[in-house]
């Protein structure tokens, strides 16, 4: 385990795990610098269809946020400086973690003051137009789904969190549906699937402060014979949606450790999480299910592509996304897959040029992407290609794909190519990995410097300063790891921190 006084906010971590899967990394952090919301609770919802109308049904749920940074967050209505908040559904059913339904945005207009999240709220003197430090404020199902409050999705920045106030489209319809959480009937209470629900804030301060990745958390829901909600469990802070597809893949809270997550943090833009499960089906062949989570990327996600080796064929391949309403200005035309030597990719029908509203992955949103290949899997690359113009067109995304060679390798074999981890647990694997790190002194065992078959991570703490704890402790066999400052790849000498799992 390592306790560390962190000055900057990332830092390489080189970790080796004996020759097979199973152990795991975890890191405790803290809230950022400066205002930091997040949803610290998902306590009610509301429906408002007793039958089902043209196959939908409508929710809303309640939110309750709070601030875990270390200043005020402005919180005043009638300008563009509140939050807005977002309302999402999903199901997973046979191995597919889908997006399922999503609400128009509320948007924030006094916050209260209190201690869901912490006893040592400071309250702003003021009270509503500012949420203060590691306080709390509740807005319920029924507010949350009360149509005069709700705003465009589409008219929201969420890489900057700055949007126009008071907004400019308010939506076409109306009845019970108009702007809801809008579900299809036949997507509710089917046999064996889980269901979540999920809510993000987004606000200009805590975008400014860098907070803005930690803002979205999940809770498992059912249904009854009614359809109406169940809440399960407790919520998930600062989980994003996709997170549930591993933490209950085998069940209701039971974790699936062949679900990778990987995050990709487009520069000057936002994050997309990359979902993978591949499964042996048998015969040669390999199930490959992708699911992709836009966060908070503004540029948006025009295409995703993958590399086959020449003897690979890809077979089955599917397309899904989600359905918007009630005016958002997107289409809903499903992306253009095609196969050719080498290559298979997904793309949006419309470029940005041809159309700004084309179907493009927006923030807050999962589109899945899957295929059938005869080709095992290992760590390696695919590419999200980028919707709106800006410095790059595209973004490499570490994840699991067909292997080139039919050798598994982990995803973050090289010091070049880490995986990006958040605060809690990660397992992994380093079976196959090759050495490219160098020896560390300060950590020999047996007199051995050297960290063999190492993996590579990447943690942004969000803070410039604080504690970080991370640990490899619980293990099921003997770990080494050191930590690098961000930026090249690290010579020796350079560790700021390491460990031989002895409890030093």
């Amino acid at each position: 385990m390592i306790t560390k006084s962190v000055l900057g906010s990332a830092g390489r971590l080189a970790a080796v795990v004996g020759v097979l899967a199973g152990a795991a990394l975890t890191a405790y952090g803290q809230g950022g610098v400066g205002p930091d919301v997040i949803v610290g609770d998902i306590p009610d919802w509301s429906k408002y269809t007793t039958t089902a109308i043209n196959g939908k049904h409508a929710y809303s749920i309640g939110t309750t946020s709070c601030n875990l940074g270390t200043e005020r967050l402005t919180w005043v209505a009638d300008t563009p400086v509140h939050p807005v908040i977002s309302q999402n559904m999903y199901r997973l059913m046979n191995g597919r973690f889908e997006q399922i339904g999503q609400a128009w945005l509320k948007h924030g207009f006094c916050a209260l003051q209190g201690t869901v999240c912490s006893t040592n709220c400071s309250p702003n003197p003021s009270g509503c137009p500012a949420l203060g430090v590691l306080c709390s404020d509740p807005y319920g199902s029924g507010l949350n789904g009360s149509q005069s409050g709700l705003g465009p999705k589409a008219e929201v920045n969420a890489a900057t969190g700055v949007f126009p106030y008071p907004w400019i489209n308010n939506g076409t319809g109306s009845g019970q549906l108009f702007k809801r959480l809008v579900v299809n009937s036949s997507d509710l209470n089917n046999a064996g699937a889980q269901y979540f629900v999920s809510s993000m804030y987004v606000h200009p301060e805590d975008a400014q402060a860098g907070n803005d990745n930690n803002n979205q958390s999940y809770r498992r829901i059912t249904f009854n014979s009614n359809l109406d909600m169940v809440l399960q469990d407790t919520t998930q802070r600062m989980k994003p949606g996709i997170q549930a597809w591993r933490d209950h893949g085998l069940g209701a809270n039971i974790p699936d450790p062949n679900v990778t997550l990987t995050n990709v943090d487009v520069p000057g833009d936002g994050r997309f999480i990359v979902g993978v499960k591949v499964t042996n089906i048998g015969g040669g062949n390999w199930h490959y299910e992708y699911a992709i989570q836009n966060l908070n990327s503004d540029r948006s996600g025009a295409s995703f592509n993958i590399v086959l080796p020449p003897n690979g064929v890809a077979t089955n391949i599917g397309f899904r996304d989600v359905d918007y309403h009630s005016g958002e200005p997107y289409n809903g035309t499903d992306w253009v897959v095609s196969q050719s030597a080498g290559a298979l990719s997904w793309t949006v029908a419309e470029t940005h040029a041809q159309n700004v509203n084309a179907n493009a992955l927006r923030w807050d949103t999962i589109y899945n992407f899957w295929f059938d290949a005869n080709v095992p899997p290992s760590g390696g690359a695919a590419t999200i290609g980028l919707f709106k113009p800006g410095t790059i067109g595209s973004i490499g995304a570490a994840t699991i794909v067909p292997s080139p060679d039919g050798v598994f390798r982990p995803l973050n074999d090289l010091c070049n190519g880490p995986q990006a981890v958040g605060t809690g647990v990660t397992n992994f694997s380093n079976e196959n990995a090759s050495t490219d790190g160098p020896t560390v002194g300060g950590c020999a065992t047996g007199g051995d410097t050297s960290i063999g078959s190492d993996v590579w991570f990447l943690y942004t703490s969000g803070a410039t300063a604080g504690e970080t704890t991370i640990s490899l402790c619980g293990s099921a066999f003997n770990t080494k790891m050191a930590v690098y400052p961000a930026g090249a790849c690290p010579t020796a000498g350079s560790e700021i921190a390491c460990s031989d799992n002895a409890g030093t």
